[in-house]
């Protein structure tokens, strides 16, 4: 599931939740039950399509290879992790290749400028389609039904290891286009 992928931990549903859900009423408590417990959420109240769209716009971008065999061997399996790290370079070295030329010709290098210089396909290779490919996964995962807070989770699990150096995570954000999801609340 996506949510893992992304550094969101889900929890089971207790006894009155499951009844809750069965009946019309459903609240959904995802609050910390203390200040040192990790983001863990109840899945049910999410969009179970968005969270589908948004586990394969992941594994597209993430771990082609095994999208393509076919093979699903989960999050943790350790070929999928070598993947996954392998390609998590490759992606902020062209990223970091692209923001250094994009930089190269601007007086005052943004996010903004460097996402119309990458969607004007003026780098010579595919950091158009990684570009697109973080906005395709952000928007599943956005119309998954994720909070504010949870947006920034999966946004910084997401974003830090191919975001490169001299870009920073606000950048990065501001290029795939979704920081206002990741300001508010």
């Amino acid at each position: 599931m996506v949510l893992k992928r992304v550094g969101i931990a889900t929890r089971p549903l207790g006894s009155s939740e499951l009844l809750a859900n069965i009946s019309a009423a459903r609240i959904y408590n995802d609050a910390p039950t203390s200040a040192n417990s990790g983001l863990q959420i109840n899945p049910i109240r999410l969009n179970r399509q968005a969270l589908i769209n948004g586990s394969e716009a992941y594994d597209n971008l993430f771990a082609p290879a095994f999208k393509q065999s076919g093979r699903n061997p989960g999050p943790d399996a350790p070929d999928y992790l070598a993947e996954r790290e392998g390609r998590q370079r490759d992606i902020r070295e062209k990223l970091g290749t692209a923001w250094q030329a994009y930089a190269d010709q601007s007086a005052n290098p943004d996010a903004t400028g460097f996402r119309a210089f990458v969607e004007a396909e003026e780098v010579p290779d595919e950091t158009a389609q990684i570009v697109s490919d973080l906005r395709q996964l952000f928007e599943a995962i956005q119309n998954s039904g994720l909070t504010p807070r949870e947006m920034r989770v999966a946004s910084a699990h997401i974003l830090a290891p191919i975001t490169p150096q001299a870009m920073g995570s606000r950048e990065m954000e501001r290029a795939v286009g979704i920081e206002a999801v990741t300001q508010q609340g």
